[in-house]
């Protein structure tokens, strides 16, 4: 599939990204707040769509794109890769590819791990969700960063075409002796 027709994306939604404004530019990575506006774009889409029934689920689904994370003094953005098996009851993935609005390009990965289907009862009908962790080290300029992250979401679309998820409290971003908050966003479509 496609870039486009799939994508997922790691980001904090609403008025904080609005205020965003990164204009870096680190060699051949695209510009971070490009990576944002697309992700506003996934975003608006996501939230058009329907809360997928558990009954309307495929076997399984895979979704690719990009992401974004954000602390009080740290954005970060990455290509995502994330599977969804149905059937079993599992979700997984990673975050690549990362750059920093501090630091440009990062090495290492996200992991999105321990993650599992579950159903939310409506009047309509049970909607189909999932839980996960995000964990994983980024090494760059001089930098360790350790994210520590949990993710609460919902698949959207008649047949989980997309899905959003909201990194959960007590998520954290850690810099050596610091450990600050982290919030985001995962859309998929």
């Amino acid at each position: 599939m496609g870039f486009l027709s799939k994508a997922i994306t790691v980001a904090i939604s609403g008025t904080l990204l609005a205020g965003c404004n990164v204009s870096l530019r680190f060699g051949d990575e695209p510009l971070l707040d490009d990576r944002i506006d697309s992700f506003n774009t996934l975003l608006a889409q996501q939230q058009a769509q329907v809360i997928t029934p558990t009954a309307s689920l495929p076997p399984s689904a895979t979704y690719t794109g990009l992401a974004v994370l954000q602390t009080s003094g740290e954005t970060l953005s990455g290509t995502v890769a994330l599977g969804a098996d149905f059937v079993g009851g599992s979700v997984g993935g990673s975050v690549d590819n990362v750059i920093s609005g501090r630091s440009g390009r990062l090495n290492g990965r996200l992991d999105v791990t321990s993650g599992m289907v579950t159903a939310t009862p409506t009047p309509s009908g049970p909607e189909a969700g999932f839980q996960a962790d995000l964990d994983g080290s980024l090494i760059g300029d001089g930098r360790l960063l350790t994210v520590d992250a949990g993710l609460e979401g919902n698949f959207r679309g008649p047949a989980a075409e997309g899905l959003i998820a909201d990194l959960t409290a007590g998520s954290t971003l850690t810099e050596g002796a610091f450990v600050t908050p982290l919030i985001g966003t995962l859309v998929a479509d």
